[in-house]
């Protein structure tokens, strides 16, 4: 049984992060230490609530499901950090908390060393210069570089709970389910459970991008027995969404334009439904039992060679965040007459630059103090 050390803050949410803390806390192969248990992860009357307004969607899903009485609610103290020893340290939002990062390196090594970024661009940080690195929105150039994708996915406590939510809803209503994206005035949901039942009730649900490729609702749609309508699939970068059944979703997509423009009968429809449905169920149970991400559970539960990984150096660093910044621009700049794209390329390139030397000034700053230790 490996035994890892999770280091993360405790007090603001975040998907990936809290998606990594829960299933490595219920997995009975995994003997998890932490630097911290946060409360809005646990069913403590009145505790978790205070913090869960950081969380997007009114913190249903998620939040507040673990039950306080199955953990040892005690936090490794900097001494435990420093002297004990752990399998695997786990670093589940790095770009949010990095604390003890050198120390962790220099007594267990990078290739033992696991940081997860799950923020909604393509930048990484300069961790990934040392440690084994997961990224939710993995770009193409990123992924060359040896950076390792990661989705969201359901816990199978999670899973468990929407489905005793919403077993007592059989029955078909919606083609289409109220609750849309693209319309905030359909965010109408005040108990999680109202919530769940619309998309029981309905054969599909909207679903789209937004910051990034990712959304929990990808995800709440298939754990409440409903398919996805995903409009833009064809706009998802190659390795984001790494794991998500594609295929299967354009067909899904294909299903609903059909029934939508009654181009095929209710028979043949419902028979096709069925089996897309089961299918994405399928799909997001085993999602979840391989944390998101095949390579890190082959890594924390199979335990797979130790071959040395070659981890990026400055100049793959700086050219994979070149690309994240230039995306993030692109995306919300007019369009430009292409004689002038060098003028905008240069831009992001210096400020790339710019954003590459406070890193690296702080990079050198913890060598420094760790020195200094």
């Amino acid at each position: 049984m490996p035994k890892v050390l999770v280091l993360r803050e405790g007090r603001h949410c975040d998907f990936v992060a809290d998606m990594v803390w829960i299933n490595l806390a219920i997995d009975k192969r995994i003997n998890l230490f932490s630097n911290s248990y946060p409360s809005f992860l646990f069913n403590t009357k009145g505790v978790y609530s205070s913090n869960i307004k950081y969380a997007h969607g009114s913190g249903f899903t998620l939040y507040g499901k673990l039950e306080k009485s199955e953990f040892i609610d005690c936090c490794v103290s900097d001494y435990e950090v420093t002297f004990d020893d752990y399998d695997y340290v786990i670093y589940p939002s790095i770009r949010k908390f990095d604390k003890y990062f050198w120390k962790c390196l220099e007594r267990f090594g990078g290739e033992n060393v696991i940081a997860v970024d799950g923020n909604d661009d393509e930048c990484i940080s300069w961790h990934s210069k040392y440690c084994i690195y997961f990224k939710r929105e993995t770009s193409s150039i990123a992924y060359s570089y040896g950076i390792y994708p990661i989705q969201c996915f359901l816990p199978k406590l999670i899973l468990d709970n929407i489905k005793n939510q919403t077993k007592e809803f059989a029955d078909k209503k919606y083609l289409l389910a109220p609750c849309d994206p693209r319309d905030r005035s359909t965010f109408i949901y005040t108990k999680e459970k109202d919530y769940f039942k619309q998309y029981k009730e309905s054969y599909f649900a909207y679903t789209e991008m937004r910051g990034g490729a990712e959304a929990l609702r990808h995800y709440e749609i298939i754990a409440s027995g409903a398919v996805p309508y995903f409009r833009d699939l064809k706009l998802v970068p190659k390795y984001c969404l790494n794991n998500y059944p594609k295929k299967l979703q354009i067909e899904a997509n294909n299903l609903y334009k059909q029934v939508k423009n009654k181009l095929i009968n209710q028979e043949e429809f419902k028979s096709k439904y069925s089996k897309i449905q089961i299918g994405f169920y399928n799909w997001i149970i085993k999602h979840g039992e391989i944390y998101g991400s095949k390579i890190l559970y082959e890594k924390l539960i199979n335990k797979t060679s130790n071959t040395k990984k070659e981890f990026l150096d400055d100049q793959k660093l700086f050219w994979i965040n070149f690309h994240a910044h230039k995306k993030i621009y692109n995306r919300y700049r007019s369009p430009i007459k292409h004689r002038i794209n060098f003028i905008f390329n240069l831009k992001i390139f210096l400020f790339t630059f710019y954003r590459h030397l406070n890193s690296k000034f702080k990079e050198n700053w913890y060598k420094k103090m760790r020195r200094l230790d």
